[in-house]
């Protein structure tokens, strides 16, 4: 389910949705607030109902289970990843090229490595601490290192059909 909310997301930001609609997206997602449906088009209400959908689904669960400590980790795992797409747009956007290291800063964040382990540790039960959780999205070096992997495998996998309309700035170049 996480999985599928990340990609809708992820094509959103990528090719379908314009500014004022992205801007109503994260708005909306970073203040967990539904209050701005009524300004989003259809599409994008259905997205941001799917997103705290998944979410709604996760609590229950996790409330079930006894662990509703692990719900802020998971919500902010998912604005973690909203705000991510969101600054790629901007670059994309303004037509800002960004230096390497601004790219990797940037860009490690939107492969959705800590978003899905955080979704998937989660759930793991009590094998896994509130405490793993955060130190999870404090960004310790081995989620900096997968995520670095997750950028670099998605650029070059992208990289053909992302030269076929305005993308945003990647590790691979013609």
């Amino acid at each position: 389910m996480g999985v599928v909310y990340i990609s809708v997301l992820d094509d959103t930001y990528d090719a379908y949705g314009t500014a004022d609609e992205l801007e109503l997206i994260t708005e909306s997602i970073n203040r967990f607030d539904t209050s701005l449906f009524e300004q989003m088009p259809p599409y994008a209400r259905e997205i941001c109902q799917m997103v705290f959908g998944v979410y709604s689904v996760m609590e229950e669960d996790l409330l079930k289970d006894g662990n509703a400590a692990r719900l802020p980790c998971v919500k902010e795992a998912m604005k973690l990843i909203v705000r991510s797409y969101h600054n790629e747009y901007l670059w994309l956007k303004k037509n800002l090229i960004p230096t390497i290291d601004e790219y990797t800063q940037q860009s490690f964040s939107s492969s959705a490595i800590t978003t899905l382990l955080i979704f998937s540790l989660a759930a793991m039960g009590d094998i896994v601490t509130k405490a793993a959780l955060d130190w999870i999205l404090s960004a310790p070096k081995f989620v900096i290192a997968a995520q670095g992997i997750g950028r670099f495998l998605d650029d070059i996998v992208s990289h053909e059909f992302e030269q076929q309309r305005q993308h945003i700035p990647s590790a691979v170049v013609s």
